[in-house]
């Protein structure tokens, strides 16, 4: 979920990408978003993402994960826990699917885990069956062998994924408290959910699973209320963070770049600039405008001996191509093919591979994000 007018801050993938001290930013990143949550009344969050990007192409994971790397994901997600709990903030490491960051997580006493609905034969005895209501992943694996003591939350049961499976009112919730959940997120029925529930479990049963959500709802101070107060940010400082993170995240991918050759033909006219995917002038523009005293833009794209082409990727979804129609992409990879250009990518990095081979361009900067920090740091690049 995202609250708007309060601080962004970059996406898992992105502080991923961070080039030295990358696991005292996340703390400081997910501590920072703790202290934001409980000026606005948060108590927990279902966060962060400890799964493995093993899959590129999963449109679940994505951006949320903070890489491919098992070690990393396992460092960075409980470095983020850690920052939310310093904060105040519960938290709770999403979703089951990759076992090593949950046990990493688990050895060092995480309060809560998300399960998922992705199904893991390899972990339930060869069955097709979501990870969410399988009592032999939840209770057997990750409370059992795994020695998980906290609290087990389901991913959300109005899901088709798993909601479908169960036509009968109040099953779905049966089976996945039955699975080992304490917590069911987002049931569409309540009601005869509880019924079925009271049905078949023994009131021990029951006790256990309330008290661990009590102990946790002392722990965060849910039950001594105080009335809050519109919240207000330092905007200013939010901002100064946002700039000592992205001269960590961004860098040159590929190739060379020479800022005295590019300024030279800056100010002989042979440098322009496109931008892809945004409707108004950008901060890089004007950045850029600034840092060689001219406008790039002026310059026609045909006469300049050199391009930059600035891509500000739509959505941080793989959904169509990210945001981005047919004709701009291949407009993008003819002109790497036929001119000398400089790629700069504003976005989810795991959009870079719609816009062709990435070696037919002289040189490519990822920025992940589009903050207007990002914007104004990434000149000092070229």
């Amino acid at each position: 979920m995202r609250i708007e007018q309060t601080p962004q801050y970059p996406f898992a993938i992105t502080l991923g990408a961070m080039q030295s001290n990358s696991e005292k930013w996340v703390e400081e990143v997910g501590y920072r978003m703790g202290l934001d949550m409980k000026k606005a009344g948060v108590h927990l969050n279902l966060a962060p993402c400890a799964d493995v990007n093993t899959n590129p192409d999963n449109p679940v994971i994505g951006y949320r994960s903070f890489g491919s790397d098992t070690a990393q994901v396992s460092k960075l997600a409980l470095s983020a826990y850690k920052g939310m709990k310093k904060a105040g903030i519960g938290a709770s490491e999403l979703k089951a699917e990759e076992l090593v960051p949950f046990q990493f997580g688990i050895d060092r006493g995480i309060e809560m885990i998300m399960v998922g609905h992705l199904a893991v034969p390899a972990l339930t005895g060869g069955k097709e069956i979501a990870a969410s209501i399988s009592r032999e992943l939840i209770t057997d694996l990750l409370k059992g062998e795994m020695g998980f003591k906290g609290l087990v939350i389901s991913d959300a049961l109005n899901m088709k994924a798993v909601a479908k499976l169960f036509p009968i009112p109040g099953q779905l919730e049966w089976e996945a408290f039955r699975a080992g959940n304490d917590i069911l997120c987002f049931s569409d029925h309540v009601p005869e959910g509880i019924q079925w529930i009271s049905e078949h479990i023994s009131d021990e049963e029951a006790t256990l699973a309330f008290e661990k959500i009590q102990d946790l709802k002392r722990k965060l101070g849910v039950f001594d209320f105080q009335k809050l107060q519109v919240p207000h940010f330092d905007w200013a400082e939010h901002s100064n963070l946002q700039s000592k993170l992205a001269k960590e995240y961004i860098k040159v991918l590929r190739g060379q770049i020479e800022p005295a050759s590019l300024e030279e033909l800056a100010r002989n006219g042979k440098l322009a600039h496109q931008v892809f995917f945004a409707d108004e002038k950008t901060v890089f523009e004007h950045a850029l405008d600034q840092k060689w005293g001219t406008r790039l833009s002026d310059y026609s794209v045909e006469s300049a001996q050199k391009l930059i082409i600035s891509v500000f990727v739509p959505s941080h979804k793989p959904l169509n191509q990210f945001g981005m129609d047919a004709d701009s992409l291949t407009e993008i990879k003819e002109l790497a093919k036929n001119k000398a250009c400089i790629l700069v990518h504003f976005g989810n990095p795991l959009a870079l591979k719609h816009l062709g081979d990435l070696s037919d361009f002289e040189a490519v900067i990822c920025a992940y994000q589009r903050f207007e920090e990002v914007q104004k740091i990434v000149p000092d690049l070229l």
